[in-house]
């Protein structure tokens, strides 16, 4: 009897103790661990369980409403970490959310999942508005760095009728990087250390350096290449005149001998760059071809010139020979008869 009043005494006393930091009314809400609970259930503790299930606080109340902040407040199923916001409708903002948000008027029905870390923020985003998915990273200052996403055909972010997968970098500075670090110079904005294969277009407003920096291209250019090229065609599209001039009427030809003095005085052909040129300035392919065939095209008229004089000059030999050999007839007459009248 003694043994059974002691035990029933000490079971006593340690409910009494233990239920010191508990509480467990039969309205309102329940502490494991405090006496002052501000939710529901409140754990000042760690809990073990097998598994859990979380469901939003009230999905009703959330797609009655319009408002945003509102719709959040309701539809949130699990938060976790210290509070960075307290919201003007009580609603604490943690590091951790998940929601859960109902179809609300034009609200549309989707899921979150954001960690934050004061304004750094990570937020992964499905919505059956346009049927789209988005990523989100946002900097300290609360600005968005990157965003990846999904645009569903015909949507009011798309009018094509196919969807669209797309990755936005949102700052000047962003840099993306592939099989390395993206620790290189500013300008590096795309850096790729291995083989890259493109498929359709390359389109850029900049410059493209290929073996040397872009920085390293002079003003004016678009395309620098350092080292040797080789391809099946090259297309040169001129602004300029093309020399076709050279056959107008009105062309001043310059003289062969014009053109001799040149070359005795310059070293060079009438404009056509001289060996110091090229060394010091390159070649301008456009250019250059466009004046050699003004050279080929001089040299046409030259040779058009040439032959038309061989020509006249043909007709005038032949008929010295026509005339030599009248000559030489009348020759055989005179002396014939000078034999005769010697007779």
């Amino acid at each position: 009897m003694k043994k059974s009043f002691f035990l029933l005494s000490f079971l006593t006393f340690g409910f009494t103790t233990y239920s010191q930091t508990n509480t467990f009314p039969s309205d309102g809400n329940v502490g494991i661990g405090t006496l002052t609970p501000t939710e529901k259930l409140e754990v000042n503790g760690v809990i073990k369980s097998k598994s859990g299930i979380f469901e939003a606080v009230n999905t009703q109340v959330a797609s009655n409403t319009t408002d945003y902040k509102e719709w959040g407040k309701y539809s949130l199923a699990l938060a976790a970490g210290k509070v960075l916001e307290t919201q003007s409708n009580g609603y604490q903002v943690r590091k951790f959310e998940f929601f859960d948000y109902p179809q609300s008027g034009n609200l549309p029905a989707g899921t979150s999942l954001s960690i934050k870390n004061d304004n750094n923020k990570v937020i992964f985003t499905t919505s059956s508005f346009n049927s789209e998915s988005r990523f989100h990273v946002a900097d300290p200052n609360g600005a968005e760095i990157l965003k990846a996403g999904n645009f569903a055909a015909n949507s009011s972010n798309n009018s094509t009728s196919e969807s669209v997968n797309w990755v936005h970098l949102l700052k000047a500075n962003s840099r993306l990087a592939v099989g390395t670090w993206a620790m290189y110079k500013p300008e590096h904005e795309f850096i790729v250390r291995g083989s890259g294969w493109f498929e359709d277009e390359i389109i850029t407003d900049s410059k493209i350096g290929v073996g040397m920096q872009a920085s390293a291209i002079p003003v004016g250019y678009k395309l620098a290449v350092a080292g040797k090229i080789i391809s099946e065609e090259v297309k040169v599209e001129l602004q300029s005149t093309w020399p076709d001039y050279v056959f107008k009427d009105n062309y001043d030809l310059p003289t062969l001998r014009q053109v001799e003095n040149h070359i005795q005085e310059k070293g060079h052909l009438i404009n056509v760059p001289s060996a110091e040129e090229i060394e010091k300035n390159g070649v301008y392919l456009g250019e250059m071809n466009a004046r050699l065939l003004e050279k080929i095209e001089e040299l046409t008229l030259y040779t058009i010139a040439q032959e038309k004089k061989i020509a006249s000059q043909q007709i005038q030999i032949k008929e010295l020979k026509e005339v030599k050999t009248k000559n030489i007839e009348l020759e055989k007459r005179v002396e014939e008869i000078e034999r005769l009248l010697k007779k």
